[in-house]
């Protein structure tokens, strides 16, 4: 079945294979420093990342998160940390406003929530701020056209004129919509760039694109199975994504700011 780690390649359905994985990419890491242990940083050419949070001194996994670095390029505002957005423990995300106003961090063209693999390592951020974010977003549902006529028409047809179409670059901020905020969006972009990538380590495909969007450039990553038809440089694609970037230029708070845990909990 797809999922987040077949996005970019691996084949992980059951816990025994996420520990398998684990202990296979753990001595063969970059290892970071960061909170009460460290992150390992598993890479491989181009883009694929696997970044796993281990506390001190158990050596025990907190936290294990996929990710694509591309060519991703968006100017988010940056407001506050918020807790988990999966069932897993230790995932640490940020809440932004993409492209926003002049030098303002709190406006822009609509506020998202995104998970941050490395967040324990950026320490204390001192929100608000506007930094460049590489965003990556991996496939839970996908549809590719060809091009904007034929993305205009489908929507057409399929909605029967009853509802409004997107727009062939929309961003709408789903994981904001609920009580708790997740790292989730449904968006619309025009292809950039697109490829077939194999994972050096499984040796499976996945499917990548450079996609434009309301508010910037975004790293699409999708399983194979998802993909409905094959992706065309110029076409559009829209679909529904989990969200995860790393923070370029992270501006580190002041001696005497709050801890990252109260503000995590929204404790004084």
């Amino acid at each position: 079945m797809p999922n987040h780690f077949s996005a970019i390649g691996f084949n992980i359905e059951t816990e025994d294979d996420l520990n398998a994985l684990i202990t296979k990419i753990k001595g063969e890491s970059e290892r970071i420093a960061a909170g009460n242990g460290y992150y390992a940083r598993w890479s491989s050419e181009p883009g694929i990342e696997l970044w796993t949070y281990f506390l001190e001194p158990q050596d025990s996994v907190w936290d294990l998160n996929p990710y694509f670095s591309g060519r991703s390029s968006i100017r988010v505002g940056l407001t506050d940390d918020v807790g988990s957005s999966s069932d897993r423990q230790g995932k640490i995300a940020v809440t932004g406003w993409a492209d926003p106003t002049g030098d303002d961090p709190t406006q822009g063209d609509y506020p998202f929530v995104f998970d941050v693999p490395d967040r324990y390592a950026c320490g204390k951020l001192d929100y608000p701020f506007i930094s460049t974010v590489r965003l990556s977003a991996f496939a839970d549902e996908l549809y590719v056209y060809d091009s904007e006529e034929q993305f205009s028409e489908e929507q057409f047809y399929e909605r029967q004129d009853q509802v409004p179409g997107f727009a062939p670059e929309s961003f709408i901020p789903s994981g904001t919509f609920g009580d708790t905020w997740e790292a989730r969006a449904i968006f619309s972009g025009r292809v950039l760039e697109t490829d077939k990538i194999t994972n050096s380590m499984s040796g499976n495909q996945f499917v990548w694109a450079h996609v434009k969007t309301l508010g910037g450039t975004i790293d699409v990553v999708s399983d194979p199975a998802l993909v409905t038809r094959p992706i065309q440089r110029d076409g559009i694609i829209w679909g529904s994504f989990w969200l995860c970037g790393r923070i370029l230029k992270p501006r580190i708070a002041p001696p005497g700011a709050r801890p990252l845990w109260r503000r995590i909990f929204g404790r004084s």
